[in-house]
């Protein structure tokens, strides 16, 4: 073990997180777009659009950098993603919008630019849950 610790202290190691496959699933800063194997993973975590109150698939979601990764130097990993469909994701884009998502004691939420404190159960982002019979049902993450 301290051979390991010596290794990734000089930074000649990297940590790489995959799926079953062996596909990555931490890109980092080296890519900027998720891969597919990331959108199967946050389709898998959060069923469709994470925005409260929307019912839109995962077949019809973007993933969202929580942390943007252009103007906060966010990462392409899956605990700074979340599924968003195109028109909530376009909504958060806005050059004035109203809406932010960050995270707090490891849960997503989404409040408003300019709330002050932390946030509010009703704030929590949604994961989609899918029945056995094929019929959705969306709870607080």
């Amino acid at each position: 073990m301290p051979t390991v610790e010596r290794l990734q202290c000089s930074g000649t190691s990297r940590l790489l997180v995959t799926d079953l496959s062996g596909e990555p699933l931490a890109l980092g800063r080296r890519t900027r777009l998720f891969s597919a194997a990331q959108k199967k993973a946050l389709a898998a975590r959060d069923g469709g659009c994470a925005w409260p109150g929307c019912t839109a698939p995962s077949a019809w979601c973007d993933a969202h950098h929580i942390a943007w990764w252009n103007r906060d130097a966010g990462a392409t990993d899956l605990e700074n993603g979340v599924l968003l469909c195109s028109h909530h994701h376009h909504l958060i884009h806005e050059p004035l919008s109203r809406w932010q998502i960050v995270v707090h004691d490891g849960d997503r939420y989404l409040i408003p630019q300019l709330w002050q404190g932390d946030p509010l159960p009703k704030h929590r982002m949604q994961r989609h849950r899918w029945h056995a019979r094929g019929g959705p049902a969306t709870e607080a993450a």
